[in-house]
Formats: C-alpha cells, structure tokens, sequence
C-alpha cells in the first residue's frame, strides 16, 4: 500500500488520515476503477483489527450507512479561535470522525469535488487491511460553506497541536451521537485529517491536558 495513503499512521492516541488521489488505489479496489484518477479519496486508520473486520461484516450485510459535515469552535493553548471541520461516517453501528482544518485549501477543494461528484470514496484500515466504500453525497443545504471565508493560505502555528488533542481528549468519543434512527452507536474511531500542508507538523511532541476543549457539542451541517 503506498505510503501516501498514511493508512498505517498511527501516533501518540489518535489516527492519522488523509486526502489521497484516486490513482493511488486502482490497483487495488475494483470500485476505484470507475472513479477519476485526481477524486481525493478520504483515508482513514484503525489500528484495531477488530474494528476493521466489524466494517467488513457490515459492508457484507449491505448495512445502511450516515454521511454529514459540522463543524467544532475551538480554542487554542495560547488562546486563539479557531475552527474544526468534522466529517462523519457512521455505517451501521461504527462512526468513522475526521478532524480537520477549516481553514485549509485542499480540504475544500475536496469537498467541492465530491460535491460535483455525488460521491465520496473513502478508504479506512490499516496496514494488512481495508475497505474501499463510495457514498453517496449530495448535500440538501450548504451551511458549512459560511466558513469558506477563513481560507487562508498557511495554517495557524497551532492549529495541528490543537486539532490532535482534541482527537486525544476523549470528547469526540463522548459527545458522538448516532447519525441513524434505531442504531445505535457501538465505535467511533477518531482521525485528525492530514492535508499536504499539515503533513510536516505529523510526529511532532504534543501537549496533553485539559488546556485544549472543544466549546460545547460537534455541530452538524
């Protein structure tokens, strides 16, 4: 598996995701092949086998699958405001959750491709195994895009160390609730979005603590 898919990039207490060309899994997935080669594909990791063998029984079963964006304020260690993009994908009782930078170019670049698409590939494993799974997407609304105006072209200094202890604090995990009606939630695996211009913040020292909260519930769009 190239090492451009960070499917085996797990570090400190939270997974390591990604936007990766389509190209990158032709080779490998059957449904890639009738997809662009440039459709950023949505990574995300588990590093418990079982979880990925669960993701595999239900995508056997055909089980019913939840898409949806929101998006989290924040606050940093130095006090600075900022955003979080979230994307869900609950299918049937596990949801996957990406953190993300609101502020980030390529993340909406990638939302305006699946836009036009209807569709978001989205890959999530680890290193020995995966799913390759195309949802459907076709947003009703388009609230998140009032965010678009905090597009800038660098991220903030702080923006990677304050996104990963929010993916460590447990609160995502805490406050998650089902995205389905009738099923409930039985794994939510978190993942910090890693866009090519987060990539060298990745193995950096992060500060733990109670410094870092998310303010109030994820908001979903």
């Amino acid at each position: 598996m190239s090492k451009k898919t960070l499917l085996d990039a797990t570090l400190a207490m939270y997974n390591i995701g990604s936007l990766t060309p389509n190209s990158e899994f032709k080779s490998s997935s059957r449904m890639a092949r009738h997809l662009p080669d440039s459709l950023p594909v949505l990574t995300a990791n588990t590093d418990e086998p079982e979880c990925a063998a669960l993701l595999q029984s239900y995508l056997k079963e055909n089980a019913p699958y939840s898409l949806g964006f929101g998006n989290i304020p924040t606050c940093s260690l130095t006090g600075r405001a900022m955003q979080i993009m979230t994307i869900r994908l609950q299918v049937g009782g596990i949801q996957f959750y990406w953190l993300a930078d609101m502020s980030d170019p390529e993340v909406w670049q990638a939302t305006d491709a699946w836009r036009n698409r209807k569709a978001i590939p989205v890959v999530i494993g680890h290193a020995d195994q995966m799913a390759y799974v195309v949802a459907q997407y076709e947003p009703k609304t388009r609230r998140l895009d009032e965010f678009r105006a905090d597009v800038r072209p660098e991220p903030l200094p702080d923006f990677f160390d304050t996104v990963a202890n929010v993916a460590c604090s447990g609160i995502i995990e805490a406050q998650a609730t089902t995205d389905m009606t009738g099923v409930e939630l039985e794994r939510v695996v978190v993942n910090v979005l890693v866009s090519s211009r987060l990539e060298r913040y990745v193995g950096r020292m992060v500060v733990h603590g109670e410094a870092i909260t998310a303010d109030g519930v994820p908001t979903a769009h």
